[in-house]
């Protein structure tokens, strides 16, 4: 039987994982992943650094300059953008979605409703174990989307700068590296390996991967400033049934996986996106690619001295920033200044490479002008949508 399951894990840093990391102490988790159930893929890249953006390129295949989420305000797709979970549904597959923080979808058209999951361990297994079970004897697809290691953790205090941002400006990174690894640990051994535990490895497809990391950097509290690797190279769990492993691609994007779903479950649709199918073994034929467009302040400072004297701040205006690469350079582009740094991909070492960059920047933007979808225009949205954005945002700290 065909079924699937996806979860991401909303800011999931690669360097936070035990397959990385010997401080972090997942034992039941990692018990479940070696009993050969899942294969880590360490050479996995984000598209972008905000969650809207990179899960409509998970299930849709495509870059954000193609469907047009490139930021958290954006909320209307090109037309033509597939759907992964709604192609799902249509081939009869009972379809689940599930959030801790649903409100960051809100506005954004997954293909299927996206419901409120639980945050507890034990009341979200237990959401989860009477949908598994309402599904029981049909083909079925899952998507889950954690959010309990996002700082600050729920923006529970309401505020876009939370408790975390204080203690970063503050110096005390310690602290937050030891609740991020609390929240890391609880949700890899209380949350996810219980469910795998009831998941049948013959019938399941399982992917597990971050939605973007974190930036901890003064110029990046959380994440969303910028394209560096603490926000863009993010860990990648797999199981296929009855498909051999295969070695981990030189360089892999989160756009890969939608045509590598697509064909193992023989779903109806025309891909012309730019993604390489992540399990065919085929060689890429473009580099891959990452967009943001930040929607907070640059610095800490405008940052801290709005919240110093409670004022609101507003999105200063837009300065996208772009980011091309393969498994050896990586070049990446500020619209705003007009300039570009290129760098080792995996290492962010410097480079200079003046024939490198400007191949780079021909291939960006060969790859716009190209894109069978980047020129499309947007589906109609819903009235009233762009504020009802804004206040979901607002509800979980994006915005003050």
């Amino acid at each position: 039987m065909s079924r699937l399951l996806v979860v991401t894990i909303d800011s999931l840093r690669f360097d936070y994982v035990s397959r990385t990391n010997p401080t972090i102490r997942t034992p039941d988790f990692d018990r479940v992943a070696g009993e050969g159930l899942l294969d880590f893929i360490p050479t996995c890249f984000s598209v972008s650094s905000a969650t809207r953006p990179v899960h409509t390129s998970l299930f849709s295949g495509l870059y954000p300059f193609e469907h047009g989420i490139e930021g958290q305000r954006d909320g209307v797709v090109r037309d033509g953008t597939p759907r992964l979970l709604g192609l799902m549904e249509k081939q009869g597959f009972a379809t689940g979605a599930f959030s801790e923080a649903p409100e960051i979808f809100t506005g954004l058209d997954l293909g299927v409703p996206v419901q409120r999951l639980e945050t507890t361990p034990r009341h979200g297994l237990e959401q989860l174990h009477e949908w598994l079970s309402g599904c029981r004897g049909r083909p079925c697809t899952l998507f889950i989307h954690y959010w309990s290691t996002h700082a600050p953790y729920g923006a529970t205090d309401g505020k876009a700068m939370g408790e975390t941002a204080q203690l970063l400006l503050g110096g005390k990174f310690e602290i937050v590296q030891q609740r991020y690894r609390a929240a890391v640990e609880e949700l890899f051994d209380r949350k996810l390996a219980p469910l795998l535990r009831q998941l049948d490895p013959f019938e399941w497809t399982m992917v597990i991967l971050g939605d973007h990391g974190e930036s901890w950097t003064p110029d990046e509290l959380y994440h969303g400033q910028s394209l560096r690797n603490a926000v863009l190279h993010v860990p990648l769990y797999m199981h296929t049934p009855r498909i051999q492993a295969s070695p981990s691609p030189p360089i892999v994007s989160v756009v890969d996986l939608f045509p590598a779903l697509t064909r193992m479950f023989d779903l109806p649709v025309d891909y012309r996106g730019f993604a390489s199918d992540l399990l065919s073994g085929a060689d890429r034929k473009y580099p891959c690619v990452a967009e943001i467009r930040p929607l907070d302040p640059e610095t800490p400072d405008e940052i801290a001295s709005a919240h110093q004297q409670g004022e609101a701040w507003s999105p200063l205006p837009e300065r996208r920033i772009w980011a091309i690469f393969d498994e050896k350079r990586k070049l990446t582009f500020r619209e705003d200044s007009g300039s570009g740094v290129l760098q080792e991909t995996f290492t962010e070492l410097p480079l200079t490479d003046e024939a490198a960059t400007r191949q780079l920047v021909s291939t960006y933007q060969e790859m716009r002008t190209s894109s069978e979808y980047a020129h499309r225009p947007f589906e109609s949205a819903a009235p009233g949508a762009g504020a009802l954005i804004d206040d979901r945002l607002r509800a979980l700290g994006y915005l003050s």
